[in-house]
């Protein structure tokens, strides 16, 4: 089937993940995500009630930057409210998990972190997020093995 297919199929059934991922396909297609079969994927992404976990910003701030999309400053899920999303779920041990209603004392995810790394990098230079930034390498490199890997 093709993207325009799947996508009409399931797109009240998408989650924001789905979402996100969806358009940074598209973009690597060079596929225009704002018209799939008369859906603005990007749009419905930003005003989505699903994005509600430390992926879904994640992959959420990615797709929004894989081509610089301009987000309306009054949506419910522009840049700014995506990054704070995830500076808000950063733990303790500055890694972050999935779920976004656990404690900020529980373990981190290497396999999260280094996403929400990757959604952060763009930002680096801004004074909330560089610190964040750094707690996480941090976090990581206590995460690593010595063989270089990290444990499943």
């Amino acid at each position: 089937k093709s993207v325009t297919e799947k996508v009409e199929k399931r797109i009240n059934r998408f989650s924001a993940t789905d979402l996100a991922r969806t358009i940074i396909m598209m973009n690597a297609m060079s596929a225009d995500p704002k018209n799939v079969g008369g859906h603005n994927l990007v749009q419905k992404l930003y005003e989505s009630d699903k994005v509600n976990s430390v992926t879904g910003y994640a992959f959420a701030l990615l797709a929004f930057d894989t081509k610089k999309y301009e987000i309306p400053v009054e949506s419910k899920w522009n840049r700014v409210a995506l990054v704070e999303a995830l500076l808000n779920n950063q733990h303790t041990d500055g890694g972050w998990t999935y779920n976004s209603s656990g404690s900020k004392d529980s373990a981190s995810s290497v396999d999260v972190t280094g996403m929400v790394l990757s959604a952060l990098a763009p930002y680096q230079e801004r004074s909330d997020v560089k610190p964040a930034i750094q707690k996480a390498v941090a976090y990581l490199y206590n995460e690593q093995l010595q063989n270089g890997g990290f444990s499943a």
